[in-house]
């Protein structure tokens, strides 16, 4: 196969409906990858219009991890784009495939970059990925990712569902399909959010969600199962994730995050170790919550059945220890908030000395002149002082 302009390299991989190829653009010189359009599906001016559509829509967006368009052709027995060559980059999969568990600070950065390039892509052109799966999520050597598919996927459309659905052939990866897909409605940013939950279990899991079902198994499993907690499998994960995970995961598309930005500030809050306050019913989520309970609230729970005397004498015991903590927080918050006692300067304690000393003589002389010895202050000042305040 042979391409106006470039040097094919070699075969990179093949999909459903595209091949990838490895090739050096001879004007640019530069190595880009050529995502072809399958000769079979060429002649379908329906899936050609909208290969080409979509293309010249992720040119548009401009994104540090979105890959680069160069150029779309169609030259009749031809459609084919031409795009930045860390496409091709170790994906998600293979990353799980080798490290089984993702560790939980990894998964967040990854969700922070993905959220901020789907951010992009439906605030600029309202465009959902539509087939979001660790297969195009890329990870380049310098850590950076690369998300490509973004929209061109034909296979999660409504109709084409459909046909998937009535013959009983998925041709899609079923484990990270949203609910509403499944009903054949269109895609939005709120089939990303689910997609993007699907993704976080399986990075912090190791397991894709649902993959001991088969394929129409794991469709219906989407829309009314639910998954263990995470927690379960990966101790390591927070209650503040599995919560994350949960929200994205709620089976009405209504019921996940309103926008991408309050998933972003919902990892920003994770990262801080804050709770993320928010509230949604647990049963409606594709994936269960570990509960947490506290550990005084358990002991009430072994002694309930012996005796109401021993539960009450624990919950007294709990009410002063949390009456001891709150009243050590408030002698602790009036400490802090006290200005400390600035040091008496020396001058200033020798000006006090003066004065002590200067109105001791002063009483001391008004005494002595009233009587002990009336000619020491003869002078008229002192005397028309002194008959002032003592008068005989």
């Amino acid at each position: 196969m042979e391409f106006k302009g470039y040097h094919i390299l070699g075969q990179l991989q093949e999909t459903f409906y595209f091949d990838f190829y490895e090739a050096k653009n001879l004007q640019l010189d530069l190595v880009v990858v050529i995502k072809v359009l399958k000769a079979k599906f060429v002649n379908d001016s329906k899936i050609k219009k909208e290969f080409i559509k979509n293309t010249r829509e992720m040119a548009k967006v401009k994104f540090a991890f979105l890959p680069e368009i160069y150029d779309v052709v169609d030259d009749g027995d031809l459609c084919y784009a031409s795009m930045e060559y860390s496409v091709v980059a170790p994906t998600l999969t293979r990353t799980v495939n080798r490290q089984k568990i993702v560790d939980q600070e990894d998964v967040l950065m990854i969700a922070a970059w993905l959220s901020q390039s789907l951010t992009t892509s439906w605030n600029t052109l309202k465009l959902p990925h539509k087939s979001l799966t660790p297969d195009k999520i890329a990870i380049q050597e310098d850590g950076t990712l690369v998300l490509f598919d973004l929209g061109t996927t034909k296979n999660t459309e409504p109709e084409m569902m459909k046909i998937q659905l009535d013959s009983e052939r998925i041709v899609v990866q079923p484990y990270f399909l949203a609910p509403e897909q499944i009903d054949c409605l269109a895609p939005s940013d709120k089939t990303d959010m689910y997609a993007m939950g699907m993704i976080l279990y399986y990075m912090l899991t190791g397991t894709a969600p649902f993959s001991e079902c088969d394929p129409m198994d794991v469709l219906k499993m989407h829309k009314t199962g639910q998954l263990p907690p995470p927690s379960l499998s990966n101790p390591s994960v927070t209650h503040q994730m599995e919560l994350l995970i949960g929200k994205l995961t709620m089976k009405d598309p209504a019921d996940r995050f309103y926008h991408w930005e309050d998933f972003s500030h919902a990892i920003s809050l994770i990262k801080t170790g804050e709770n993320l306050g928010i509230t949604f019913d647990k049963s409606q989520s594709s994936t269960k919550i570990a509960e947490v309970a506290d550990k005084v609230d358990k002991t009430v729970e072994v002694v309930e059945s012996k005796d109401e005397a021993v539960i009450e004498s624990v919950e007294e015991k709990k009410k002063i220890t949390l009456n001891r903590e709150h009243a050590q927080k408030n002698r602790t918050r009036h400490k802090e908030s006290l200005i400390p006692d600035a040091p008496i300067p020396f001058a200033m304690h020798l000006i006090m000395l003066v004065i002590v000393v200067a109105v001791w003589i002063v009483i001391a002389g008004i005494v002595n002149y009233r009587y002990l010895s009336k000619p020491v202050f003869e002078q008229p000042q002192i005397r028309q002082f002194v008959d002032k305040i003592m008068p005989e």
